[in-house]
């Protein structure tokens, strides 16, 4: 017997058919995609950011004066990679400034803490024949000075720990906040100042040495 057409009112399901839950995922998808996006954005403002190697910071050396003996870079410290300066200013030209910057990405109102280590020497490793040297620690658009480090005691400075051989073991530490007030990349900058020198006395200029910043959020 050949088989009737099918009644359509015969062939009615309660199940939705294939075309229907296509449909229905295709609106779905998208629905679940944004949930997931939400939580992912809001976690993207709370990491706290990592400055790079201070090998790969941009220096300036001079930014003002004009070099004598010593050198300004990085070395392997017992706290791990820190700049180190020995760099003086050649005798009877005045204070010689050297910066290393990089930036760093921050959200307004939040607070960032500046960790960092720092030490010292006398220049020659003669206290009576050397002159002090001094770093600051400026960070943000403006900029704002967070830390001032000098060799000597000086009113307003940190005294940086002194130690009896270019290979330091004796550090202080600081831990400086700065809140942001802007949203973006704001630049972080170590600033040297070796004081000028002079043929007559034949000083030289103190050493320093400052580790990298490990950044803290609060």
């Amino acid at each position: 017997m050949n088989a009737s057409p099918l009644n359509p009112a015969e062939t009615a399901d309660a199940s939705p058919s294939r075309r229907t839950i296509v449909a229905g995922a295709a609106w779905s998808i998208p629905v679940v995609a944004m949930a997931a996006a939400a939580p992912l954005a809001a976690a993207s403002t709370t990491v706290c950011p990592t400055l790079p190697a201070l090998s790969t910071w941009t220096r300036q050396f001079p930014v003002s004066g004009t070099p004598g003996l010593g050198s300004a870079g990085t070395r392997n410290g017992s706290r791990g990679e820190e700049l180190f300066v020995t760099a003086e200013a050649a005798p009877d030209t005045g204070n010689l400034v050297i910066r290393f910057s990089t930036t760093m990405n921050v959200v307004a109102g939040r607070t960032y803490n500046f960790n960092f280590s720092y030490g010292s020497n006398y220049g020659n490793l003669q206290q009576a024949t050397s002159t002090r040297a001094a770093v600051r620690l400026d960070v943000g658009p403006a900029p704002t000075t967070l830390f001032n480090g000098s060799s000597r005691a000086l009113a307003g400075n940190t005294t940086i720990p002194n130690n009896p051989s270019t290979t330091y073991t004796n550090y202080g530490s600081s831990n400086p906040a700065y809140t942001a007030t802007t949203t973006g990349s704001i630049t972080v900058a170590y600033v040297f100042v070796m004081t000028a020198t002079n043929t007559t006395t034949a000083a030289r200029t103190d050493d320093i040495g400052i580790t990298r910043p490990i950044i803290t959020c609060s």
